[in-house]
């Protein structure tokens, strides 16, 4: 017999452990059908933005209050940084670099998110684009051009 937790609100939920494994196949044809009806509501949604004209468009952007933490991209900075300096190895440095290039990503979305900043986005795309890149290049030229 399952035990249910009931909310203040009516809803309901199982504690950890309570629920029958026969369950899960209809929990997730429920789940299929709720994520199907959301997405054609939602594209319903949209496509009326974009066929009705005038300015009464509704907002696609959510603000969420957030917590920042920068603490584990600065450590894995800080690390990444060291064994830059002393990795005995190239494809190290090349692995390392990669890491540093990707938490300075990091930090710079946190803080651009922190500070409701539109335009981080598009420093945090071209840093990710160049990362990436440079990543492939350092791989191509340590390998010496073999595949």
């Amino acid at each position: 017999m399952s035990q249910a937790h009931q909310y203040d609100d009516g809803t309901q939920d199982f504690r950890d452990g309570t629920a029958s494994v026969w369950s899960w196949p209809l929990r997730l044809a429920g789940f299929v059908l709720w994520y199907l009806w959301a997405l054609v509501t939602s594209s319903g949604a949209v496509l009326h933005d974009l066929i009705t004209p005038g300015d009464d468009a509704r907002s696609g952007i959510a603000r969420v209050r957030t917590s920042c933490r920068t603490d584990l991209l600065l450590v894995a900075a800080v690390v990444s940084a060291y064994r830059i300096l002393v990795g005995p190895l190239d494809a190290d440095r090349a692995v390392s670099g990669d890491l540093l290039t990707f938490s300075v990503t990091g930090m710079v979305t946190l803080f651009g998110v922190r500070a409701a900043n539109v335009f981080t986005f598009d420093l945090v795309l071209i840093a990710a684009i160049t990362g990436f890149l440079t990543g492939m290049s350092l791989a191509r030229a340590l390998t010496r051009g073999r595949r």
